[in-house]
């Protein structure tokens, strides 16, 4: 059995697809990706040793005008690379997990009559998954929440595929601090706005400082000893990674 799971640009759509991949290998399938150069699936997908295609995603939401007007061709362009791989590869099936790079490859399967599965994450699908889920055979959802969204023929609730390494650490892991401890997690790459709103919002906490202990997780895009800097200046127990 070959399989191709397309889609990326954030770890909520890459570690997924890592953990049917893996597991799909187990069972003897021969699986290869598709995604996008600029998503976090460039470094992870072959650093894990798996083989993947890149193609030019064409973002939509929240673009500039010019750049929207070049989405149609940018997501023909795709659709036509798509083709090819995917007549180069002779999928039996393909999986789409997310993420705009997953639009033209799903097309591209529809075209070429390759059986579809799109798997959702999230209790809100965005806008790809919108649009991909009157493409798809079968839709596997993480939330009851997201049947709203498509067609419920489609439909089957699995939950979010976890990898082995979070299913590892252990339980009853004791507490860092007594004090009352503040998380900020702002998803595999750190969410840059969310950090700074955390920053910004230290003034207003800092008459409560000595009963906090902030764990933050930054982004790759964000100074880390910078951050760290502002925390020791204004007085803050702080981790940060």
């Amino acid at each position: 059995m070959v399989v191709v799971i397309a889609g990326g640009g954030t770890g909520g759509h890459v570690f997924p697809a890592l953990v049917v991949g893996e597991l799909l290998r187990e069972k003897g399938a021969e699986v290869s990706f598709i995604g996008t150069k600029k998503g976090i699936e460039s470094e992870l997908v072959p650093k894990r040793g798996w083989k993947i295609s890149y193609l030019n995603a064409a973002k939509w939401k929240g673009q500039g005008v010019l750049s929207r007007l070049m989405t149609p061709f940018t997501v023909l362009f795709a659709t036509i690379r798509a083709t090819t791989l995917l007549r180069k590869i002779k999928p039996n099936v393909v999986i789409g997990v997310g993420g705009y790079v997953s639009v033209p490859v799903l097309i591209a399967a529809t075209m070429l009559r390759i059986p579809r599965l799109l798997m959702e994450q999230n209790a809100v699908p965005g806008v790809a998954n919108r649009l991909l889920g009157k493409f798809a055979n079968r839709i596997c959802i993480t939330f009851p929440a997201s049947e709203g969204y498509f067609n419920k023929k489609k439909v089957v609730f699995t939950g979010n595929p976890v990898r082995e390494e979070i299913k590892e650490i252990p339980k009853g892991v004791p507490s860092v601090s007594d004090k009352f401890v503040l998380l900020c997690f702002g998803g595999s790459q750190g969410a840059k706005s969310i950090s700074e709103a955390l920053l910004a919002s230290l003034r207003i906490l800092r008459n409560h400082r000595h009963a906090i202990h902030v764990i933050h997780q930054v982004g790759a895009q964000m100074d880390m000893q910078i951050i760290k800097d502002i925390y020791e200046r204004e007085g803050f127990d702080a981790e940060v990674y």
